[in-house]
């Protein structure tokens, strides 16, 4: 056992001896160095940052909505000349040149510009008539005439309401006419006030004014003006039942004008035409309930008469008033029935204040 031991003890001694010898002989190592990151990886770093919330970089705002491209603001109706129905207005009708008596057209215009009437209102038809355009001779006549004067002319037609579509073609072919010459008329005016063609029927009467009214505007150019003839809204309280349900707020829709028929002499008998009647006071009615029954104020040409049952100082109270309510313009019904009275040089007088 000793000698074994000595052995292993020796054997152990020669590994440490040549352990050391080797180390010896080996050359210097360098000290570990860290290895640089390659370029993939430190992009991978940088991904793997930005992926971090608290270390992006927080986008701009979006830009805000353009704005919403405003409506196109809806154009503006077109003006409308109402000059046909300023001044002083004469009116002639089928009984003065084509019915009953045959006035001669020219020598009448002649007479009227005399007078200095600014507008004459001739009638062209009617419903009960066979033709649309009665006498287009002297309607030509007229019309050519009077332009060469320096007047207007205003036409003007009785609508039945019966047949509509008959109504509103004789309107429009007023509206529409053109002379030989190239003259055509400067205004149109419905007169409203028979309800002879659908029997004394209020409902049908006053329906039939609504869509006549309706359906004309609607047939037109926007820029052409339209007046209408009306019933005395002052008068009509004798007949109260009778006016019902009149379409008032319809004639204040479709038409630019009002020609309120305002004839004082219907309160007279006409054995008395010499009674001087208060015409400023009737005038002043007149106006003013015809503006509350359409719900509004319009522009309006009162006409007075009838002529033939008048004074000159009743029509100086019409002019004098008319014109101090601001009134378009003036005129009374009608140029016969002016020419037959006695005291025609000083209403004709009076009635020029209206220029």
């Amino acid at each position: 056992m000793k000698i074994t031991s000595r052995v292993a003890v020796a054997v152990a001694a020669a590994f440490v001896l040549v352990a050391a010898t080797t180390a010896s002989m080996l050359p210097d190592r360098p000290a570990v160095q860290s290895m640089p990151v390659p370029d993939t990886q430190v992009r991978a770093i940088d991904v793997q940052d930005d992926l971090i919330p608290s270390r992006r970089e927080t986008p701009p705002p979006p830009p805000p909505p353009a704005p919403k491209p405003k409506p196109k603001p809806k154009p503006a109706a077109p003006a409308r000349d109402l000059t046909p129905y300023k001044g002083l207005g004469a009116w002639v009708d089928l009984y003065d040149y084509a019915i009953r008596d045959k006035i001669d057209p020219a020598s009448t215009v002649d007479e009227l510009a005399r007078r200095g009437v600014k507008t004459l209102y001739l009638q062209t038809s009617r419903f009960k008539e066979p033709a649309d355009i009665v006498n287009p001779e002297a309607v030509n006549i007229f019309l050519e005439r009077s332009h060469a004067k320096g007047m207007k002319v205003v036409a003007w037609y009785v609508p039945g309401f019966g047949d509509m579509a008959r109504d509103l073609r004789r309107s429009l072919l007023a509206i529409n006419y053109v002379s030989p010459n190239g003259h055509r008329f400067d205004g149109f005016s419905p007169d409203i006030e028979s309800r002879e063609e659908v029997a004394g029927d209020r409902q049908r009467f006053n329906a039939g004014i609504s869509e006549y009214s309706r359906l004309l505007r609607e047939a037109v150019p926007r820029d052409t003006v339209l007046a209408a003839t009306v019933v005395d809204a002052k008068n009509n309280e004798r007949a109260p039942a009778r006016w019902e349900g009149f379409p008032w707020k319809d004639i204040a829709r479709y038409y630019d004008v009002v020609l309120s028929m305002a004839y004082w002499t219907v309160t007279k008998k006409e054995s008395n035409c010499d009674a001087q009647y208060d015409v400023a006071s009737y005038m002043k009615e007149v106006v003013s309930k015809t503006e509350a029954l359409m719900g509004t104020s319009k522009p309006i040409h009162p006409i007075g008469g009838i002529a033939d049952c008048t004074s000159p100082a009743e029509v100086a109270a019409y002019v004098s008033s008319i014109r101090a309510m601001g009134a378009l313009g003036g005129s009374l019904y009608d140029f016969q029935t002016t020419q037959s009275n006695p005291s025609r040089d000083q209403i004709w007088a009076e009635l020029s204040k209206l220029n």
